[in-house]
């Protein structure tokens, strides 16, 4: 059993397919520590997964639940053969908005983005949905797949309403225009001029190469007069 008020015991609990033997330590992640349980499955597998995982639905099971999902799929709805690429997009929406731990949570479900209902637990339906919707597999000269999904509003949640099958380009002025004026405009630090932001996803600090050469040059030269300060 855990020790610390901070941490539940889920010892005895079910989540899915899996039954909550003990507790099984924490496990660092980053600069901060995953609480791992130790979980028989139905199938009679043992597998130790952390306590986000449970309790957000993204682990259900050893694995077997995964493999009958996807046996199901190209049995009775000949889906999973030629949509891998369909059902990972779907698989990794679900990941981003449900899972704390998923590198992309902060952007999506930390800013309170969900899945509707019709698609969190259905790829079914959201299959159906894209099909009907314009997904194709249109691959370009450079092998990759030219549609992506885009919602509408970036702020809405995963939806029908609110989403549509595009191209990059389509998506990346998509997101120039759901900027705000302060994640457009910024001030160059270092000459002062303002500039234009086009990706919302990794904004640059500098108007231009030459202003980013410059702070570099500036913070060479500041740590150098550190490490001379501390030596005298």
């Amino acid at each position: 059993m855990p020790r610390g008020k901070q941490i539940k015991d889920l010892t005895g609990q079910r989540f899915g397919r899996l039954t909550v033997l003990k507790f099984a330590g924490r496990k660092p992640s980053g600069k901060q520590f995953k609480t791992m349980w130790l979980c028989k499955c139905d199938c009679g597998n043992v597998k130790t997964i952390a306590s986000g995982e449970l309790g957000n639905g993204t682990t259900q099971s050893c694995g077997c639940l995964h493999k009958e999902f996807i046996g199901n799929l190209n049995k009775s709805h000949g889906l999973s053969g030629n949509n891998k690429r369909l059902y990972k997009i779907w698989k990794e929406m679900r990941y981003r908005c449900n899972n704390p731990t998923n590198k992309s949570y902060e952007r999506y479900g930390g800013r309170g983005i969900k899945v509707c209902d019709e698609w969190n637990n259905n790829f079914v339906s959201f299959y159906k949905w894209s099909i009907e919707n314009g997904y194709r597999e249109d691959v370009a000269e450079s092998g990759r797949n030219r549609l992506s999904l885009d919602r509408i509003d970036n702020d809405g949640d995963y939806e029908p309403s609110n989403c549509r099958w595009t191209t990059d380009h389509i998506q990346v002025l998509n997101k120039r225009i759901s900027m705000t004026d302060d994640e457009r405009y910024r001030v160059c630090p270092i000459c002062g001029k303002k500039f234009e932001v086009t990706q919302r996803s990794c904004p640059k600090k500098y108007c231009s190469i030459n202003c980013y050469q410059e702070a570099r040059r500036r913070n060479a030269k500041l740590q150098k007069n550190l490490c001379h300060e501390s030596r005298t």
